[in-house]
């Protein structure tokens, strides 16, 4: 399962059968126009049953953006033997059903790009754009709306509401030259 985002896109080239999670219907069909093979509203109170109804395995791989406040949820989706990787520490410490994660063997993982230095995040892209099987041209990005640089707080209300889906831009216009004057010399 994956979010909303270019991750189903790279799930698909890969092979892969890519199911998102979105908070609205509108959301789901979004997703499902940008190649997600099915889609859950994550708000529908049948969410998990219907997910668990879906898979007679339970998910092999599961890519968290929202954080720690759907452990305990995604323990109940996830496969035997499968992954949760979480991209977000949102949500901060949970109570943790133990013996859900012994009993199915779960492997979980995090990571954080925002901490990386540029170097590291610029290795990183260049190694994707090198990337033999990654066809950059193929992805399709989602953009929800855009915003003068001087709104960046209405676009941040925007993004607060969850009204929202894709990427909220902010538009930066280039400065105005500037001219320089020296003093003659003589």
């Amino acid at each position: 399962m994956a979010h909303l985002s270019l991750v189903p896109q790279l799930a698909v080239m890969r092979g892969a059968c890519a199911w998102t999670s979105c908070g609205t219907n509108d959301k789901c069909a979004i997703s499902e126009g940008l190649g997600a093979t099915r889609t859950f509203n994550y708000r529908d109170p049948e969410f998990t049953a219907s997910l668990q109804a879906a898979t007679d395995t339970g998910v092999q791989v599961i890519l968290d953006l929202s954080g720690l406040r759907y452990f305990n949820t995604n323990l109940k989706l996830v496969a035997e033997g499968g992954r949760i990787v979480y991209l977000s520490s949102a949500g901060g410490s949970i109570p943790v059903d133990g013996a859900a994660f012994m009993a199915r063997q779960v492997w979980t993982t995090s990571s954080r790009l925002r901490p990386l230095t540029r170097a590291h995040k610029a290795r990183m892209a260049a190694d994707m754009a090198a990337s033999k099987w990654l066809d950059l041209k193929a992805f399709k990005l989602l953009v929800d709306s855009e915003f003068p640089l001087v709104e960046a707080a209405r676009a941040h209300q925007r993004m607060e509401s969850g009204e929202h889906a894709g990427k909220i831009l902010l538009a930066v216009s280039a400065p105005p030259p500037t001219l320089l004057t020296h003093p003659k010399s003589d």
